[in-house]
């Protein structure tokens, strides 16, 4: 066996492990560095101008990519985090919740289920914008067509005043 052939049969087998674990290290730096961005999104999830559906959309995008990239995340962990960050209007109703449900077997599903019910309660109780628009507007043409007729009822009296 030669030069080349203790270079082919030893060292090109420990050159290519070598580069293997460095590629390895390369992407569990690059997966780390993933997984802390989506954990701090996580954190900082907060229902915005949006319906609850769409929220715990947001909130299962960012779980499956945590989890795709290794986080072992319960889902007790994440109704916690959904019933934190939910605005002012669910304080009842995360209330309720907490005192009768058993947080750590609630899953996501069920909360999801709760949560909408409670969303089409109070907004069939409260018109949404464009609801409130529409009456508004309404209001103004019956206020402006209500106007027009009793001056043209001024008109009518005015002119059968002159005629008589």
């Amino acid at each position: 066996m030669g030069l080349l052939g203790w270079i082919e049969t030893t060292l090109k087998p420990r050159l290519q492990k070598k580069e293997q674990n460095q590629n390895q290290e390369q992407r569990v730096k690059v997966n780390k560095s993933k997984l802390q961005t989506h954990r701090r999104k996580f954190e900082q999830l907060t229902m915005k101008e949006e319906d609850i559906a769409g929220y715990l959309q947001r909130v299962d995008e960012v779980v499956n990519i945590m989890r795709g990239l290794g986080e072992e995340i319960d889902e007790s962990k994440v109704v916690e985090k959904i019933l934190r960050s939910l605005p002012a209007k669910y304080d009842s109703k995360v209330s309720a919740i907490e005192e009768i449900k058993d947080l750590d077997s609630l899953s996501k599903d069920k909360l999801h289920g709760i949560l909408a019910a409670y969303e089409m309660r109070t907004e069939s109780d409260n018109p949404t914008k464009g609801e409130a628009a529409f009456k508004t507007s309404k209001k103004a043409h019956k206020h402006r067509t209500s106007s027009v007729c009793s001056s043209e009822d001024d008109e009518e009296a005015h002119f059968s005043k002159r005629l008589q």
